[in-house]
């Protein structure tokens, strides 16, 4: 009993009086009591916060230790300031000063001040009720008002969180300044000191807060970055017209594009899934209350840095998720127009991605009055956002669709499963397997599968088997090159043959992490492929197809492996042992070898495929099977040491990653290596095959070096050297052939072409299955005859959107708009023969200046035609190779060659805009880049029209396929998809004609509207009649051999003149030097003849060399009639030789006289022409015979249907007669 006693009365005394729990509290104490309702919390966290670091004056991401509620009242003055320069226009400067030692911040605007002088009411100075008492504020009377301040607390809750508080304002009215001094928390101050001022206007407020309240010794380290951040947001979200300050220092950020630039990396960056990054924030300014930025930044999740009305909303709010949501839907949306199979979350998107946000909201509520958060509703916004196309273009180019996309096929890939080998010793169904007998077996250990470029290399691989052993060896030809995984579909992965075969062959598991080969049923693959570029290009997807699926593999040393097969061999005269037979594997060892070596001494034989191999060479190539092979390894030894942050981000970024990939059965460092960005081996392949790589892939591709290869001795190379050195050369020649060069315009298949047409002097039509193989002969075309006969339609094709010279003529089906030429007959039955226009391009008198290469030991065509006038302008071009990709649009030929000879003459150069032959529709500028092609209609009557043309590159037959999807199920209900009645189809090959009628009400509503912002809205917009041109990629290779990317039509036609003006020079010489030969051809030819008929020389009854011994005696020189620059043992005594009998007459030598004379004179008048005279005289000729030849092959011409009526009535006449 005792000790219950004990514990009542202690209960007794520690019970709470109703005094103690009920309590009033002045507004006051309130703040001081309770923080979090007016500041946030006053005690310490640690936070993740946008700080700035002054090292490279970046703001970035810190987990730094602070109070909330210091940085609140931090906010509150500077949100007074800006939201004085939105209602002061006058105010131009705001200046803040932090005094770390001392603690004390001062926040100083000019600009209109506070009214100094007595509130009649309140019977007390403004400054002092504005900054000392409680709910006051100039606010309250606003409606509809934008600026960041409203509950009259702000300031106060400031002077209330201070030691200290001072005021100073002056005041331009009364010439008067006003300074005053608060202290302990608000509830002392001293009185205001007035005095006279002739400065001007400026209020500045200074405090210092009281720290041990915020559990604070001062201005601690970690929180100045985070004040100084502050100041930074300030100057991006203030006018332009005002100047921030901090600590006296001018801030160079005078908008929000500059200042979200300052979140952005220095460089191009790799995010965890080896992607690159934009360098920029994609930016819009939408009008004055909305500007929005977003940068691709997958290392961390979502964030968002926003304000409204200049406050910083660092808990986001409705307009950060209004903003998102508009970003994230046209993210989505491009993803599913482009991979409809895929399924996607928003959030895998938006995770992606830092949203910036400067909002000017009418009346703005909050969460609080911390203000975190903004609540206010959308529709309450007072104005609306809309992000335009090409923000979200922009958007789209910052790779977060091709990271969000290859994310989303890792996780789809996982119904791959089902097409899992395993180990086992028989396999059934693949007819075309050798399979090794030991494979899938215990003895599997020393087996290896021969993977071969298609069936034609079977037979060579075949022979490995019988020299090495039918137990170790198996082959299987793949049908060419193997897929790009890292780029195709997830349904294109999923059904793919190859990759089933490959699994079912080797027993892989998807998603498998393997230690070693135990498991599987070989323990290597060779790929064994022609010693070409095209045979590296697989060898690199065959590791591209192991890197993405099974990366643990790789570090498995020579698991991927390649056999060394010759590409030239350099056989000795009279060497029958073959002791001194040189073997070559790459054509950069064998030219250098050249260089230093008489290869007149030497048969040279070039095996350009493994077919092209006898049974005897084969069995050559594999006797020392096992020291021929070459082993792909996994090298680390060229990854940096990072520092410690470095190494946890990107630790963090592989455990992120790994959550979502296959192959991640083991967390361990050793297996992660393969995800890492920074190894070179991981690097390397992304950069090869990844789109996530394609700006790395451009300046990889820039430190080409075409003498670069991996020498044949070494038999362990790291993946990162095979790539650099060895896959570069595909990569490089993949662009060669697909992007033009500057100076004809020509792609190296059409160079053939035309090399081909004019060995054949083709002036008389000719198949094209013919043609092509005459080209292939003559110009060592090494691909199928099939690309080639494309090529050569392609060059043939005259239809509107085609070219605007076709260089050959088309004899029959070469393809028509109606498909936009794949609507082409066989090759079998359609003729070309070289157009007429081609001498005024290609002039003869180039010839000679016109280079050839040297292939096979035969002469093939040159590196590029010298033409008068850029073809690449005229038809344009379309390309897309390896880490480069062109296109660019035609122009008008009359217009190119009037600017070309503008810069000839040194005039002003006209711009140009995108032009095409027979196109009736229009085109016009949209701005620097971009030019919008428009069709044509006009109206037939209340509900129809007539479309007349349509815009550029818009095929009849597809258009005809739009029109069926836009009818509508009933006329008398249309939808937004389903809104014509019906059409009628009057088009020709050469001419659009559609009849369309519209569903009732809709065509006036689209009539009614054409203004209307929303293009979609018109007929042209609905009726899909308008198509952008761009000329934003447009990629050539110039006159040193470089990609070079130009900005407009006129660069390039600038690049062009300066370089055909050395041709001009360099032509002129020649021809000097061609006419010196022919006189010298003449008078020696002459001086032989007189000396014959004198009989100083002897020719009758003489041996040949007794007459050349003595031409020679007589000082006769050797001479080329052809070639005046003919090395000198090219060069001999036939001038002389050729003459006839009857040549040695007095007659003869009065005809050479006289031709001498005729050169002679020639040679003067050439020598007096000016290179620009010449080169103007022939673009003369050449738009003279343009201006023909288009007025008789337009099929818009007038004329020309007149011609054609007038012949249909002849033919009609003579019938009837």
């Amino acid at each position: 009993m005792g000790n219950d006693d004990k514990k009542s009365k202690k209960s007794k005394s520690n019970k709470v009086t109703i005094e103690e729990t009920y309590q009033k509290l002045t507004q006051h104490e309130h703040i001081l009591k309770e923080p979090d309702m007016w500041i946030g919390s006053v005690h310490k966290d640690k936070i993740e916060m946008r700080v700035l670091d002054e090292t490279t004056n970046k703001v970035v991401p810190r987990e730094i230790e602070f109070t909330p509620g210091f940085y609140k009242i931090f906010d509150e003055i500077i949100v007074n300031a800006l939201d004085h320069s939105v209602n002061e226009k006058t105010v131009k400067t705001i200046k803040v000063d932090i005094d770390e030692k001392e603690g004390i911040i001062s926040v100083f605007n000019d600009g209109k001040s506070i009214p100094i002088g007595i509130h009649k009411k309140e019977k007390m100075h403004v400054p002092e009720m504005i900054f000392g008492n409680l709910l006051t504020s100039s606010h309250y009377a606003e409606k509809k008002k934008v600026t960041g301040g409203k509950n009259g607390i702000g300031s106060k809750a400031v002077n209330i969180y201070s030691t200290d508080f001072w005021i100073e304002i002056v005041d331009d009215e009364t010439k008067q300044m006003y300074k005053q001094h608060f202290y302990d928390n608000m509830f002392k101050k001293d009185p205001p000191i007035i005095t006279k001022s002739t400065s001007a206007p400026y209020v500045k407020i200074t405090f210092k807060a009281d720290f041990k309240k915020f559990d604070m010794k001062g201005l601690e380290s970690q929180v100045v970055p985070l004040l100084k951040k502050r100041v930074y947001d300030c100057a991006g979200v203030s006018n332009k017209r005002v100047s921030v300050y901090l600590n006296g220092k001018k801030l160079n950020i005078k908008s929000f594009e500059e200042y979200i630039n300052m979140f952005s990396q220095d460089d191009e960056s790799e995010s965890e899934s080896g992607s690159v990054m934009s360098s920029k924030p994609v930016y819009e300014k939408l009008h004055d209350r909305w500007e929005v930025g977003m940068l691709y930044d997958p290392s961390a999740g979502f964030n968002q840095i926003s304000y409204v009305n200049g406050v910083c909303t660092y808990q986001g709010g409705t307009h950060v998720n209004y903003i998102t949501d508009k970003i994230v839907n046209a993210v989505m949306k491009m993803i599913q127009d482009k991979h409809k199979d895929l399924k996607i979350k928003p959030s895998q998107i938006k995770d992606n991605m830092t949203v910036f946000v400067k909002s000017t909201i009418e009346d703005p509520s909050f969460n609080s009055q911390v203000k975190e958060v903004l609540t206010t509703k959308v529709s309450d916004y007072g104005s609306k956002c809309e992000l335009s196309d090409e923000f979200i273009k922009k958007v789209g180019k910052t790779g977060i669709v091709d990271s969000v996309v290859n994310m989303a096929k890792l996780k789809e890939l996982a119904e791959m499963k089902k097409s899992d080998g395993k180990k086992r010793s028989k396999l059934k169904g693949l007819a075309k397997l050798e399979d090794a007998t030991n494979a899938g077996t215990r003895k599997s250990d020393n087996t290896t599968l021969i993977l071969t470029e298609g069936d034609s290399a079977k037979p060579f691989a075949m022979v490995a088997r019988e020299v090495v052993g039918h137990d170790r060896i198996g082959v299987f030809p793949l049908k060419g090159k193997v897929l790009n995984v890292r780029e195709a579909t997830t349904k294109q992965l999923k059904t793919n043959e190859e990759i089933i075969n490959i699994k079912q062959i080797m027993g892989l598991k998807q998603g498998q992490r393997y230690k070693d080969t135990k498991d599987l049923r070989y323990s290597r693959i060779l790929v064994l492929t022609d010693a070409d570029v095209d045979g590296t290009h697989i060898k690199g997807l065959i590791l591209n197809l192991f890197h993405f699926f099974w990366p643990s593999l790789l570090k498995v040393d020579g698991f991927i492996q390649s056999y060394a097969t010759p590409i030239v061999k350099a056989f000795k005269n009279g060497d029958k042992s073959g002791k001194y037979t040189k073997s070559f594997y790459t054509l950069s060892e064998y030219e250098k070898w050249c260089d230093k070596t008489d290869t007149g001494r030497y048969e040279i034989r070039y095996y350009k495929g493994l077919g092209t191999s006898t049974e005897e060479d084969s069995k050559e190539a594999f006797q020392n099977f096992d020291n021929n092979v070459i082993n792909y390894v996994w090298s680390m030894g060229s990854e940096k040491k990072e520092d410690n942050k470095s190494k946890k981000d990107i630790i963090d970024k592989k455990q992120k990653r790994s959550e979502i990939e296959l192959d991640s059965d083991s967390d361990s460092d050793s297996d992660r290596q393969y995800d890492n960005p920074k190894d070179e081996c991981n690097k390397s392949i992304n950069l090869a095959f990844s789109k996530l790589y394609r700006n790395e892939r451009k300046k990889w591709l820039k430190t080409y070096d075409k003498d670069r290869y991996i020498e044949n001795s070494i038999k362990k190379v790291p993946v990162s050297r095979f790539i650099n050195d060895d896959l570069i050369h595909f990569s490089n020649y993949d662009n060669i052939r697909s992007i033009p060069s500057l100076i004809d315009g020509f792609k190296p298949s059409q160079r053939k072409t035309m090399y081909g047409c004019f060995d054949k002097k083709l002036k008389k039509a000719i198949k094209v299955s013919q043609l092509s193989g005459h080209i292939s002969a003559v110009s060592q075309y090494h691909h199928g005859e099939v690309s080639l006969q494309g090529t050569i339609v392609n060059m043939a094709q005259n239809f509107v959107g085609s070219n605007n010279l076709n260089l050959l003529v088309p004899e029959g089906n070469f393809g028509t708009r109606i498909k936009g030429g794949k609507d082409s007959s066989s090759s079998r039955y359609i003729f070309t023969k070289l157009s007429d226009m081609c001498s005024y391009i290609f002039r003869k008198e180039d010839e000679h200046i016109t280079k050839n290469q040297i292939e096979d030991g035969e002469k093939i065509e040159p590196t590029s035609y010298p033409v008068i006038v850029p073809t690449v302008l005229m038809n344009g071009t379309e390309g897309i190779g390896t880490g480069f990709s062109t296109n660019i649009p035609c122009f008008n030929p009359l217009d190119v060659a009037e600017n070309l000879k503008n810069m000839i003459d040194e005039k002003e150069v006209k711009s140009m805009k995108p032009w095409y032959w027979g196109y009736t529709g229009s085109i016009k500028k949209v701005n620097d880049t971009t030019y919008e092609s428009c069709g044509k209609w006009e109206n037939v009557n209340e509900t129809t029209i007539r479309i007349t043309e349509l815009p550029l590159k818009t095929w009849t037959l597809d258009y005809k396929n739009f029109l069926e999807e836009c009818i509508a199920d009933d006329p008398k209900k249309p939808t937004e998809k389903k809104f014509i009645a019906s059409y009628t189809s009057y088009c020709t090959n050469t001419k659009v004609n559609f009849l369309v009628e519209f569903c009732k009400g809709i065509k006036q509503k689209l009539i009614k509207n054409p203004a209307l912002s929303k293009k979609k809205e018109t007929i042209e917009g609905k009726m899909k009649l308008t198509s952008n041109i761009n000329i934003s990629n447009m990629h050539l290779y110039d006159a040193k051999g470089q990609i070079k990317k130009y900005n407009t039509p006129i660069e390039i036609l600038q690049d062009f003149y300066e370089e055909r003006k050395t041709k001009y020079i360099e032509r002129k010489e020649h021809w000097v030097r061609h006419l010196k030969n022919l006189m010298e051809v003449c008078y020696y030819r002459k001086k032989y003849i007189k000396m014959v008929l004198e009989n100083k020389i002897i020719v009758m009854k003489k041996k040949e060399i007794e007459v050349i011994k003595q031409i020679e005696d007589n000082k006769f020189p050797k001479l080329n009639i052809t070639d005046a620059d003919a090395p000198e043992d090219k060069k001999s005594y036939d001038y002389l030789k050729r003459l006839l009998i009857f040549h040695l007459t007095q007659e003869k030598m009065e005809e050479l006289e006289a031709e001498y004379q005729e050169k002679k004179e020639e040679l003067e008048k050439y020598k007096k022409l000016t290179i620009e005279e010449i080169w103007k005289s022939e673009i003369d000729e050449f738009v003279s015979s343009y201006k023909k030849w288009e007025k008789e092959t337009n099929p818009h011409n007038t004329d020309q249907d007149e011609k054609l009526k007038s012949k249909k009535k002849k033919k009609k006449n003579i019938k009837t007669l």
